[in-house]
């Protein structure tokens, strides 16, 4: 939230990002952190499972139109829209313009949406982190049979 993401507005909201699977999910951390070195902090890799109510679903065409966007500006340079809007030079980035409206709305829990780094099957989730309530259905947790790196949020 201090840098801003793809879904999230620069000191917006937290945000917690997953991957539907590993590949995905070391694609995306390698666009972070460059895949032309190998000296980079640790990385970590692990299973998540869960359950999320009210998910807006922006893999669906019918959901992008509503929302008034495409595939193309959910998978357009955010960084450089961003930039743009920092200088005063431009609006938010379409992504985050989505997910600030999605949040603001306060009854989403996450948004789904195609990944950029694996287009032909990645889809990830962001999850609006403060939506995850003590009580309520739902909640995330690290997949662990061990019990030795036992999480949960809430």
């Amino acid at each position: 939230m201090m840098t801003g993401a793809r879904f999230t507005p620069l000191g917006g909201f937290g945000s917690i990002y997953l991957a539907s699977d590993a590949i995905t999910a070391l694609r995306e951390v390698s666009a972070v952190f460059g895949e032309t070195t190998i000296r980079t902090p640790p990385w970590a890799v692990f299973a998540v499972e869960g359950f999320l109510e009210r998910v807006l679903d922006l893999t669906e065409p019918d959901v992008q139109s509503r929302f008034g966007t495409s595939l193309a500006e959910l998978t357009g340079d955010w960084v450089f829209s961003q930039e743009l809007h920092k200088e005063g030079k431009g609006p938010l980035p379409p992504t985050q313009l989505v997910a600030k409206i999605a949040y603001e709305l306060g009854a989403v829990v996450a948004i789904r949406y195609r990944s950029t780094k694996n287009i032909k099957t990645g889809v990830n989730l962001v999850v609006f982190a403060d939506r995850l309530i003590l009580g309520q259905s739902s909640y995330l947790s690290v997949y662990d049979p061990s019990g030795l790196l036992h999480r949960r949020l809430p």
